[in-house]
């Protein structure tokens, strides 16, 4: 059982970090368990336990991640960089960013120049 959660949580790792799933607005639990060969309780159950929370904290997580990249390196922290991120709307991606980060994403950008 150990050698599973350890291929599942390689296979959620590859998904997120080689094949930058979250960057798709529709990504769900159901797309992500079929990416890497299991059911979604399963999926729940290797997100909570070894990522430390569910899996729409996890998917946002990557995907404000990737948006503090691309704001520094594009020098833009419209919604279109949080659209490449994977975020489905304008409020949903100034919300996610300020809770992982605790600024908007202009707020950031702003911080960053200085």
């Amino acid at each position: 059982m150990g050698a599973g959660k350890e291929g599942i949580h390689t296979r959620i790792l590859l998904c997120l970090e080689r094949d930058r799933c979250y960057t798709d607005k529709k990504l769900t639990m159901e797309k992500m368990s079929r990416m890497v060969g299991t059911n979604v309780s399963y999926l729940s159950s290797v997100i909570n336990r070894e990522f430390g929370c569910r899996f729409k904290e996890l998917i946002n997580r990557y995907r404000t991640e990737m948006a503090q990249r691309e704001i520094l390196r594009h020098d833009d922290a419209s919604y279109a960089t949080g659209e490449k991120c994977g975020f489905s709307s304008r409020a949903t991606y100034f919300q996610v960013f300020r809770r992982f980060t605790g600024l908007t994403p202009y707020q950031y950008l702003r911080t960053a120049r200085h």
